[in-house]
């Protein structure tokens, strides 16, 4: 949480005018406020939720995901695109999954998740292009893939092979696989 005046100064705006809009944001249940600090309240919970349900594949992914988590006993994350981003949206945990920053919501890159890759060597070149010149290819770690050749290199050897690695290209010391979902031709997501 932040005090008002913290939104003011970060956001380099007028006091009173950050005033208003945290006093209409409070009023219509966005934010929650505890000793003088905002905070985003649970009403985004609500938002969030209905746009989890209405993406066709995690409606029906669930149980695979368990069924996956608890068969391998690691941590099995499904994954979609959006604006150009990975965003988790649902997971299961086998009894060995190693914990890690990933949670329902996260967005991140996609080039250096395992189903990320596998989204973006599924994806029309015009539409991987634009993503790289939106978003780039940052590095996370000392072995993520951050150079365009090196990225449609691993890209090819993914089509060919149908999945995708990433060794402690998000986090260090951290493997996992990856698969994309294909639906009608289409990439619906990724599952790692």
């Amino acid at each position: 949480g932040l005090t008002a005046s913290e939104i003011a100064e970060e956001l380099d705006m007028a006091n009173s005018s950050v005033h208003d809009h945290l006093t209409t944001l409070l009023h219509k249940g966005y934010l929650i406020k505890s000793d003088h600090e905002y905070d985003i309240s649970l009403k985004f919970l609500d938002h969030g939720t209905y746009a989890k349900n209405k993406i066709r594949v995690s409606t029906v992914a669930q149980p695979i995901l368990e069924q996956l988590a608890e068969e391998t006993g690691e941590a099995v994350w499904l994954i979609v695109e959006e604006h150009g981003q990975a965003v988790y949206i649902d997971k299961g945990i086998g009894k060995n999954a190693v914990p890690t920053t990933g949670r329902i919501g996260h967005r991140t890159y996609l080039h250096y998740l395992s189903g990320g890759k596998c989204i973006l060597a599924e994806m029309d070149p015009d539409r991987l292009e634009r993503i790289i010149s939106r978003h780039g290819l940052p590095s996370q770690t000392e072995q993520t893939i951050s150079n365009e050749s090196d990225l449609h290199t691993e890209l090819e050897t993914i089509r060919e092979q149908g999945f995708a690695f990433n060794d402690s290209e998000e986090v260090e010391g951290v493997r996992a696989v990856g698969s994309a979902i294909v639906c009608d031709d289409s990439v619906i997501g990724g599952i790692s």
